[in-house]
């Protein structure tokens, strides 16, 4: 097998980008800026599987989600504490202006599905309240008064997230809505937290200490027991039920089964990481992240066995500091990093070699610097793995 390098080309008049989503067409959604990205006005941006960059029109904003239609989700800002929740439909000229449920002009978009619809949140009264929005904008709010967190959305209109109107009115509970903002059901336990869902409903994230899975009704299994000193958390789901996560310093990483069975996803070879980023795991079971070693981070992917891939090596040496945020059912991936001084996005495009599903070579675009390496076989999305059907928060 064979990755293809893509860079994607930077719009005019930027001097960085960053790729955050990548779907099942290939095409990558993320933004651009005429500063680092980490400071400026940065504009939405999508690219096509060859790089070509298109702004999308409307304010600076930060893309928050991309589906499988190509529709884009966002939040803008502007100097006077405000902040609107847009989505561009695909193709469209201007983005939608979702519905300000609290009126007070302030609205968070978090996630999108591959429907259109997305969720955020909406500050009303003197909290901030968790809001559903279907495609045209309008919005619903969750629960029934209580702070409410959704941080994921799949494609049959469930929610997860958590929210504060637990049992007994104090902590935080894990929590499954309706997208007509009623509870399908709420965990026992003051300090659990629903970080994503796949598409039946079934949820990971914690509960005290511990990452944890929920079946679709509710039902906890323990995945990882943590301690108070350094607890586990799972972060993203695949529709096959299997999950990822690290322990609170970030210097373990795993792969869970939806029965808990456990694979270490392993550093490379010769290094000792500060930190592991895991950022996204496709319906194939592959997982996508970085880590940080000797001062900068490298671009990573996990096998389902857990042997790491040096995404950065693949890149090739003008390449430093990089990160991969998604990957899609085909294992295509998108990420960042610096090209020879700029921040740039970039792609890895996954090739088949005939009659050989677990071997081949890794190349650039031009078919220089091949490298001969074991195939990264599988891998696992986000409605838009960040791109598909499994929700992660950022």
């Amino acid at each position: 097998m064979t990755y293809t390098v893509v860079n994607d080309a930077l719009p005019a008049g930027e001097s960085s980008s960053v790729a955050s989503f990548i779907n099942a067409s290939d095409e990558i959604a993320g933004n651009a800026n005429t500063a680092e990205f980490t400071s400026g006005n940065p504009i939405a941006v999508t690219w096509s599987t060859t790089g070509e960059a298109t702004v999308l029109p409307g304010p600076p904003n930060e893309v928050t989600g991309f589906n499988d239609a190509g529709d884009v989700l966002a939040e803008q800002a502007n100097y006077y504490g405000q902040q609107q929740a847009l989505l561009w439909t695909a193709g469209a000229t201007e983005p939608i202006i979702l519905n300000d449920a609290g009126g007070y002009g302030i609205d968070l978009a978090l996630v999108i599905n591959s429907e259109g619809d997305s969720i955020g949140q909406s500050y009303i009264g003197n909290s901030y309240e968790g809001v559903y929005w279907n495609a045209s904008g309008a919005s619903t709010v969750l629960g029934v008064g209580d702070s409410d967190y959704p941080r994921a959305l799949n494609d049959i209109g469930e929610i997860g997230g958590f929210s504060s109107s637990g049992v007994d009115g104090s902590g935080f509970y894990a929590t499954e809505w309706t997208t007509n903002g009623s509870i399908l059901w709420e965990s026992l336990d003051p300090d659990s937290e629903i970080a994503a869902m796949n598409s039946t409903g079934a949820a990971v994230g914690y509960d005290g200490n511990n990452a944890v899975y929920w079946s679709p009704t509710g039902v906890e299994t323990v995945l990882a027991v943590g301690t108070h000193r350094n607890p586990d958390r799972a972060i993203a789901i695949n529709d096959s039920g299997n999950s990822i996560g690290s322990n609170s310093t970030d210097t373990r990483a795993y792969e869970w089964s939806n029965t808990g069975e456990t694979v270490d996803l392993k550093k490379l070879p010769g290094t000792a990481p500060a930190e592991l980023r895991l950022n996204a795991i496709n319906d194939r079971d592959n997982v996508v992240g970085a880590e940080y070693s000797n001062g900068q981070w490298i671009a990573v992917g996990w096998r389902k066995t857990g042997k790491p891939v040096n995404l950065q090596t693949i890149l090739g040496s003008s390449w430093t500091d990089t990160i991969a945020t998604g990957i899609n059912d085909a294992n295509d991936i998108c990420g960042y990093g610096d090209n020879n001084g700029i921040y740039s996005a970039f792609e890895l495009l996954w090739v088949p070699k005939a009659g050989s599903p677990d071997g081949g070579t890794y190349v650039n675009a031009d078919h220089s610097n091949a490298l001969a390496a074991s195939a990264l076989h599988t891998q696992n999305d986000q409605e838009s793995s960040g791109g598909g059907n499994v929700v992660m928060a950022t």
